[in-house]
């Protein structure tokens, strides 16, 4: 909610771009070896594409 009223105030002129980082797993430092870093790589690159 707090985003979405960040840009609905922003000057026309500005690009407030929000992005779904749901697939996005939280950082766990036991587990850092067997992080997909693929696949964050890849949700990374996808959200570039739609520019």
């Amino acid at each position: 909610m707090l985003l979405r009223e960040a840009q609905r105030l922003m000057p026309d002129s500005s690009i407030l771009e929000i992005a779904d980082i749901s697939g996005i797993p939280l950082y766990n430092q036991d587990l850092e070896s067997q992080l997909p870093t693929t696949e964050v790589v890849g949700l990374s690159r996808e959200g570039h594409r739609k520019s």
